[in-house]
């Protein structure tokens, strides 16, 4: 079995709160379980942003910004908004020497997605401007981090 992937024993219930001691929040996962009974973890539960009332997977949104031609990397996190709550805003890494504009992601993801779902702010940038752990994993705090500095300049 691959990392990430289980047999559930209960295949026909779709969520489970599973506890860890008093701090059971630390461990809030998502998952799918498919039809063979296996649970599939994707993402957690903190990495999830509302926007309109509505919650938004960051990992779908990367998902999709991550199949049009010419990106490599997509990073999205939920930035704070006055009005909406909170609402996406992307990172986007182009693949090589391409070039991609914000708008052509925006545009791409608008013929893709819910419109909540579309991020409202996207930056074009290299691998070399995004914030990284040492393990080489990108600081997603940091990003929300530089986009409220970003809108307050």
């Amino acid at each position: 079995m691959g990392e990430g992937a289980g047999r559930a024993q209960a295949p026909d219930r779709q969520t489970r709160r599973v506890s860890h001691g008093e701090s059971d929040d630390r461990f809030a996962v998502l998952g799918t379980v498919d039809s063979a009974g296996y649970l599939r973890l994707t993402g957690r539960a903190r990495d999830l942003y509302k926007c309109e009332g509505e919650l938004v997977s960051p990992k779908e949104v990367e998902d999709v910004i991550k199949t049009l031609s010419g990106v490599e990397q997509a990073y999205v996190v939920g930035a704070p908004d006055e009005l909406m709550g909170q609402v996406g805003a992307a990172w986007v890494v182009p693949d090589g020497d391409a070039v991609v504009g914000s708008e052509e992601i925006r545009a791409y993801c608008r013929n893709r997605l819910a419109a909540f779902k579309v991020p409202r702010f996207v930056s074009v940038v290299s691998a070399e401007d995004l914030p990284m752990t040492t393990t080489g994993k990108v600081q997603k705090f940091l990003l929300v981090d530089r986009h409220r500095r970003n809108q307050s300049a």
